[in-house]
């Protein structure tokens, strides 16, 4: 048995290229850098977004004061009625002012909602909701019973909703 030979004698590998190895080791450094710069570009959006989201936090602010200054003059806006003695108008208006500051304030879509339906809410004090009470009642009875009013009925209303938003 010791005469047999193999039938092909063994191939000699070359070492390895000293340029491959200087190739593998610049596609590496490559490699690491754009894996690098990826997460660098990760953390740093996110970053961003925390500042952004602490921007928002002074802008809501500032736009708090801004809605609650527009309520205010849409609110002195509706008081012309109550010398023009539109009854039926100032009250449609008083109620839509009343509205959108209470969906404003409690952060509900109040605007569509009825008397009765904004009243059963229970974000409202019920300090609030005897005032609400008074007004929607004196609303309805005004937009939809024809019931006549005085200026001085509407000037008390106008007080209690002045006192409901400032």
């Amino acid at each position: 048995m010791e005469d047999i030979n193999d039938i092909k004698l063994p191939i000699e590998t070359p070492v390895i290229n000293e340029n491959f190895v200087h190739l593998f080791l610049i596609f590496l450094l490559i490699l690491f850098f754009l894996v690098s710069v990826t997460v660098f570009y990760i953390f740093w959006k996110k970053y961003k977004k925390k500042q952004n989201k602490k921007i928002d936090k002074t802008g809501e602010l500032k736009k708090k004061i801004d809605y609650h200054k527009q309520m205010k003059d849409q609110l002195k806006e509706v008081k012309r009625y109550i010398a023009e003695e539109e009854f039926k108008i100032f009250y449609m208006e008083i109620s839509k002012v009343l509205k959108k500051y209470l969906s404003y304030k409690y952060r509900d879509n109040f605007t569509d909602l009825t008397a009765s339906e904004i009243l059963q809410n229970k974000k409202i004090d019920k300090e609030k909701k005897i005032k609400l009470e008074k007004i929607f009642l004196k609303s309805d009875m005004v937009k939809f019973a024809q019931q006549a009013d005085t200026s001085k009925e509407m000037q008390d209303i106008y007080n209690v909703v002045e006192s409901i938003i400032c």
